[in-house]
């Protein structure tokens, strides 16, 4: 058996996985056999100053009712989580589709098909982020 859990903060991955070891230690107990390899992406943990950023850089580049701020926290998997680690920082979506072009697929979809516009969108965001 595989699985994944994830977790919105480092404290509550380090709960979880210990509490996976211990059930599973229960387990072996009842003459169950298992071998636990763990690992995977730390949560990301998006700074106030990184959030910041990118809203100011984004609002330089399209129009501020397009950038979508109330999102809630969702357990993707990234290994940007690593950067925000060291250095404050934010992970944003950039929005790829575009129901008037009927492209509305989701991500990670057959077949998903993006807006190509969104590259010049994007990469104007991450310059006016770095000016």
């Amino acid at each position: 058996m595989t699985g994944s859990f994830r977790s919105f903060d480092k404290q509550t991955q380090e709960i979880l996985g210990k509490r996976i070891h211990e059930t599973l230690k229960e387990s072996e107990m009842r003459g169950f056999k298992f071998d636990i390899k763990t690992g995977g992406y730390p949560a990301i943990e998006n700074s106030k100053y990184g959030c910041d950023k990118i809203i100011s850089a984004a609002e330089q580049v399209i129009d501020a009712a397009g950038i979508n701020t109330g999102c809630e926290p969702m357990a993707a998997s990234e290994d940007f989580s690593y950067f925000t680690q060291d250095v404050e920082g934010a992970f944003f979506f950039l929005g790829s589709g575009n129901s008037e072009k009927g492209l509305n697929t989701p991500l990670h979809s057959n077949p998903f098909k993006a807006d190509e516009d969104c590259i010049s969108i994007g990469a104007a965001i991450f310059a006016s982020i770095v000016m």
